[in-house]
């Protein structure tokens, strides 16, 4: 007998929550027979990317814009033995099992920007973002908890979010379920050489020594700090390059490089093509991680994987997800960043260490263990219901 699943994949090109919902629809035309997904979609979902037109899969085009707080009830329920919400902005069903996944709590108890590093956005800016934020910490108070109350299954993404769940909401332990993030297939791919060098040179990198972060530029990543600590490199001799992959605001991030005299040092590359992320990664001298707060780290595995050296926020759940396989540092001190750079720059037998432990470490993190604990959660609420 099929089990339909409803799931909400709205937020198919986004950063984090993207990443999740691509690597779990990546593997649906070839999930098990005795599940079927309908997946909920609008037309900027449908734009960019084609679903495959399989037995097991069907789209349910939805007029409801993915960021308002308010999604009302879902309208299709009377089709689905479950409902699949990726992220508490979604609509939710009155009938049929609610799965709800929890990445993290940021929005309820947002980070501090340390005292001693200025913030990129400009003064004025800080006005919306104060605003963001006490949007969200107020939508999501109630939406959050409501979903999650609702919920007969909730997903933590790590440990250290389920902690945080149970800590901060009157949920049951029973009720959590932790599925670890994957990353892509193409981590697990043997590598190209010649793609990579073809890769540096499409990006100006093949003659360089480089260092790499990857990800949105929100104020809980803490690039400030990052660009403080180049300051500090150049105060004793060249630095490294410092290359920024993904952010938006390019303009923020160029302005405070040319104030601290740091800008030749510097480049930043839109969003990158999966592919080209990984000879990135291959190529960097080291990947630089700053966050405030994270409820996985997705990035942070990615370089892993590709033997490349993590310099990484010192913060419970970063080191739950690499095993302590990374040099931490603290995300408050600029001194404390620029020490484990050098230690990389220094030492020459870091990366063989690297490589080694990456490798394995990425077998925890194949898409295949990612989707099928998903399967195995989805049979689990229909044998209880």
């Amino acid at each position: 007998m099929s089990i339909r699943i409803g799931l909400d994949i709205r937020k198919f090109a986004d950063f984090g929550i993207g990443s999740y919902i691509r690597h779990l629809v990546g593997g649906l035309s070839s999930a098990p027979e005795d599940l079927v997904f309908i997946l909920m979609a609008n037309k900027d979902t449908l734009s960019g990317e084609r679903f495959p037109s399989e037995k097991n899969l069907e789209v349910k085009l939805s007029k409801r814009n993915r960021r308002l707080p308010n999604q009302g009830f879902l309208d299709f329920e009377n089709s689905l033995d479950m409902y699949h919400a990726p992220h508490y902005i979604s609509p939710s069903p009155r009938r049929v099992p609610l799965v709800l996944t929890i990445h993290d709590l940021i929005h309820r108890f947002p980070p501090f920007l340390p005292a001693n590093v200025k913030p990129l956005e400009p003064y004025m800016y800080k006005f919306y973002t104060t605003a963001k934020k006490l949007y969200h910490q107020y939508f999501s108070s109630r939406n959050l908890i409501r979903m999650s109350h609702n919920a007969a299954q909730i997903i933590a993404v790590s440990k250290s979010t389920a902690d945080s769940i149970l800590k901060d909401m009157d949920i049951p332990a029973h009720r959590i379920r932790v599925i670890y993030n994957c990353i892509d297939d193409v981590f697990f791919q043997t590598q190209d050489e010649n793609r990579i060098r073809e890769t540096l040179e499409k990006y100006h990198l093949e003659t360089k020594s480089y260092f790499l972060y990857c990800g949105n530029d929100l104020y809980h990543k803490n690039l400030g700090l990052v660009l403080d600590a180049w300051a500090l490199l150049s105060q004793s001799g060249i630095p490294p390059i410092m290359v920024f992959a993904g952010p938006p605001h390019h303009k923020w991030i160029y302005q405070r490089a040319r104030r601290y005299g740091i800008s030749d040092y510097i480049k930043i590359y839109g969003r990158l093509s999966i592919k080209d992320l990984k000879m990135l990664y291959i190529g960097a001298k080291g990947f630089i991680f700053p966050s405030l707060a994270e409820g996985f780290g997705l990035p942070v595995i990615e370089a892993l994987s590709c033997g490349t050296p993590v310099i990484c926020s010192d913060l419970p759940v970063l080191r739950e997800i690499s095993h302590n396989a990374c040099l931490f540092f603290d995300p408050s001190s600029p001194e404390s960043l620029t020490f484990q750079i050098n230690k990389i720059i220094v030492n020459s037998d870091i990366e063989d260490e690297f490589k080694e432990r990456g490798k394995q470490l990425a077998l925890n993190y194949q898409p295949d263990i990612f989707r099928n604990a998903h399967y195995d959660l989805y049979r689990d609420i229909t044998r209880k219901g």
